[in-house]
């Protein structure tokens, strides 16, 4: 019988592939999150540098007709009418006024 002596190349391998995998899947949930966040801030700054200042940005504020909690840490709208937390297609948010 011959005895095994370090990793091999394959073992190295599937070791990577797990690793980038990982990456994409938290790439991808983060650039939904800064998505959003991007376009409010671009949203501010087109208010502030059409002479609205920073009353008009502050009273934007919670003034919206959305009837979705958007959660940060999923980067999707979620209905919570009825006491639930379920996920509502973007297309559907977009719809109801959800920007």
């Amino acid at each position: 019988m011959s005895s095994r002596r370090g990793v091999s190349t394959t073992e190295y391998l599937i070791l990577i592939s797990v690793i980038v995998v990982g990456l994409a899947a938290a790439a991808i949930v983060f650039q939904i999150a800064l998505h959003t966040g991007v376009d409010a801030l671009a949203q501010d700054v087109k208010v502030l540098l059409e002479g609205g200042g920073n009353e008009a940005v502050a009273g934007r504020e919670g003034e919206s007709s959305c009837p979705y909690v958007f959660d940060p840490r999923t980067g999707r709208y979620h209905d919570t009418s009825d006491g639930g937390y379920l996920m509502v297609a973007f297309s559907d948010a977009h719809e109801a006024g959800c920007d």
